[in-house]
């Protein structure tokens, strides 16, 4: 791996992605699944399998053909986490050999690839594809035949557009506003006076999402939009200023970035160059990392220490597949249990039926259908050979006085469930609960979103609205009026406990008169 490959691998996760799998395959082997059988691995060079594909692929790909014999290795499947990204030739070769593929790569990389999913080609990584699968089926349930995209590169308005042609829906304009967008003034006069087209996806940020907003709301128009977007869960947008005109703003919450898993963050901070001598790049890694080098007496920096460890932000994890590579390991242990449970009648060790089984039998009868708790506890699955991932959709509206994102449906086995969007008034109809009392919010009504229920705030708690109650800080109480917190009166509360203890120890004489009368 070349100098420019070794820091395309570090910067794009490429060596934590290679210990989630290592961190994975001990898990895997931790839990004994199959009594005699360890799952091994064997990791190829990406960069290098991408420069000289046929060389470097042979020998795996005579492993593809081994098992037949007692104790000889079987090979059940490739993980994919290349970085930097596999080249088509490459894939062709996977093809040929029909060798199982699961694909893991990060985000980013996934981003720029045009791979689908085939027969013996999986994805356990959700994809900014993924992302716009909903899109087209939304459209459709609202009547839309067309619609336009703003985006911030050429490949996804192709992308998105040639899949919207394939469902009836035509792109009438693209708008590629590159990162980070700058001065939306020209893009919002062109979506108010040159476009007739109601219906806009946005597949960008935060940032223009607001930016353009307000230049829209500058321009006073009375031009209204159906706004649909690609939000990230974990990622809120406040559209604080300009809420009327993201009024009814219909968003799906793509369940990324992934979220940190303790367990792998305090193995990943175990180890050291000394401690990891299967990852043949990790001390190269950790001179990049820490600046220094391992060589004695060296004139290249420092020399390395073992003091150090090694720490992962959230952000820095933004796009690194940890939980697809994890997730992408069990999909092929699980599916390798379920083939040997079903073929080998949970005897010990690989049967002759499990061992003369083919790579690609497996794959499609057993790891496509697995189900299992993933590394944080989410149910997988795949759908269609892909990660069947479940997406939140919600809606921007008013609603008692108060703009938010409501939900309408959800994204499930790449269909919509539940979807139904609601037009709610501020003032209700007389058969919703017309009034709460005080100390009580609104809650949404299950049955009638456009109605509520009334609950009790907690005993801590003030209403500072129609839906939300808050805790009062230390050293303060709820008022009477439960619409502000007061200093706690200690005489006040001295009093009271006065009062009460008289009352427990008149109570406690009378219990003491009913057992021993003739004490008194």
């Amino acid at each position: 791996m070349d100098e420019s490959d070794m820091n395309t691998f570090m910067n794009q996760g490429g060596i934590f992605s290679l210990e989630a799998f290592y961190f994975a395959l001990d898990k895997v082997n931790q839990m004994n699944l199959i009594p005699g059988v360890r799952f091994g691995s064997k990791v190829l060079n990406g960069a290098k399998l991408n420069e000289s594909a046929v060389e470097t692929f042979e020998p795996f790909a005579k492993l593809s053909k081994n098992g037949l014999k007692n104790g000889e290795p079987k090979l059940i499947g490739v993980i994919e986490g290349s970085t930097p990204l596999m080249k088509a030739h490459v894939k062709k070769l996977y093809d040929d050999y029909k060798i199982p593929l699961i694909f893991s790569a990060s985000r980013k990389t996934l981003s720029e690839t045009n791979f689908y999913v085939d027969d013996y080609y999986a994805k356990a990584c959700p994809t900014v594809v993924t992302q716009m699968k909903p899109i087209y089926s939304i459209l459709k349930k609202l009547n839309y035949k067309d619609v336009q995209m703003i985006t911030h590169t050429k490949f996804f308005a192709e992308k998105f557009e040639a899949d919207a042609n394939k469902e009836g829906i035509t792109v009438t304009n693209t708008h590629i506003i590159p990162f980070p967008p700058k001065n939306l003034d020209s893009l919002a006069n062109t979506l108010i006076e040159k476009t007739t087209t109601k219906a806009i996806f946005m597949l960008h940020s935060p940032l223009l999402e607001t930016s353009l907003f307000k230049s829209i709301q500058s321009k006073n128009t009375t031009k209204t939009f159906q706004w649909i977007s690609a939000h990230m869960a974990n990622y809120k947008i406040d559209y604080n200023g300009v809420e009327s005109i993201a009024n009814n703003l219909i968003a799906t919450d793509f369940p990324y970035p992934e979220k940190l898993n303790e367990n792998f963050m305090n193995y990943l901070e175990s180890l050291r160059p000394g401690n990891n001598k299967r990852n043949e790049w990790f001390e190269k890694f950790w001179e990049n990392a820490f600046g220094c080098n391992f060589k004695e007496n060296t004139i290249n920096g420092r020399e390395c220490s073992t003091k150090n460890n090694i720490s992962l932000t959230s952000d820095q994890a933004y796009n690194m597949p940890i939980v697809s590579v994890f997730n992408a390991v069990y999909a092929y242990a699980f599916g390798f249990l379920n083939a040997w449970e079903a073929k080998c009648e949970r005897k010990s060790g690989i049967c002759a039926n499990l061992r003369s089984m083919s790579p690609q039998t497996l794959f499609k009868e057993y790891v496509l259908k697995v189900k299992f708790d993933g590394l944080n506890g989410d149910k997988f699955s795949f759908h269609d050979n892909e990660v069947d991932v479940s997406m939140p959709i919600t809606q921007y509206q008013r609603y008692l006085g108060k703009y938010r994102f409501r939900p309408v449906g959800t994204w499930r086995s790449m269909a919509l469930n539940n979807f139904k969007l609601s037009d709610c008034d501020d003032v209700q109809s007389t058969y919703c609960t017309p009034y709460c009392e005080t100390g009580y919010r609104k809650v949404e009504d299950d049955v009638n979103p456009c109605c509520w229920n009334c609950v009790k705030c907690a005993k801590d708690e003030i209403i500072v609205d129609d839906i939300t109650c808050l805790p009062c800080k230390v050293g303060s109480m709820p008022a009477l009026n439960k619409a502000e917190c007061v200093p706690i009166d200690l005489a006040f509360i001295n009093t009271n406990l006065n009062e009460k203890y008289d009352k427990l120890s008149c109570q406690m004489s009378h219990l003491q008169h009913e057992l021993k009368p003739n004490m008194y």
